[in-house]
């Protein structure tokens, strides 16, 4: 349901950078589909990545990055 509105967005956006949000979208469907039809694959991805203190702090910064590097694309190409 979140790739409705960025894939309306980026269809009539003139960006060459409009690909990469249609397949982050896309990749986001995929995965969507994957935890639906498989829960447990949830508990087996998220599992590593929080077992230590450590772990839980980079993969913390990981996604803060992304979401960085996702803010910044909107604002400066949108």
């Amino acid at each position: 349901l979140a790739a409705n509105p960025v894939l309306n967005f980026a269809r009539w956006h003139d960006s060459p950078w409009r690909l990469a949000l249609s397949t982050l979208a896309y990749v986001w469907v995929v995965i969507g589909i994957v935890l639906v039809l498989s829960p447990y694959m949830f508990r087996r991805w998220v599992l590593p990545m929080v077992d230590t203190d450590t772990r839980s702090r980079f993969a913390g910064f990981a996604l803060a990055a992304g979401s960085a590097a996702l803010l910044y694309l909107g604002f400066a190409v949108y």
